[in-house]
């Protein structure tokens, strides 16, 4: 008998845990528009035009690319894994960098 009750208490556990995943989405899916630019570079900031966000360059040594860096093939990356990549924070003193993916999930 609590054998029983133990198994159809783990199989109870399990179909609402199903249940609860396989619901109603919480909230709307997020329509992006492609054909609208990334966004615009005013000075040191980058203000997102499909995603509203903005980002404030560290110091004046950085600088922002939607150009694929030509050092970055010397660092190992591949041109094809870049492209995902639609915005660079640069600092070409050091060839560092910071890539930043506007790809909806």
């Amino acid at each position: 008998m609590r054998k029983n009750l133990a198994l159809s208490s783990i199989l109870l556990v399990i179909v609402l845990l199903l249940g609860g995943c396989a619901g109603i989405p919480v909230r709307e899916e997020v329509r992006v528009d492609p054909s609208l630019p990334v966004g615009k570079i005013e000075g040191n900031t980058f203000q997102g035009i499909r995603y509203p966000f903005k980002v404030s360059l560290p110091s004046s040594n950085w600088k922002f690319s939607v150009e694929i860096p030509d050092f970055m093939e010397g660092l190992g990356f591949k041109r094809p894994g870049l492209e995902a990549s639609e915005l660079f924070i640069i600092n070409f003193a050091t060839k560092s960098n910071i890539q930043i993916d506007l790809i909806p999930v």
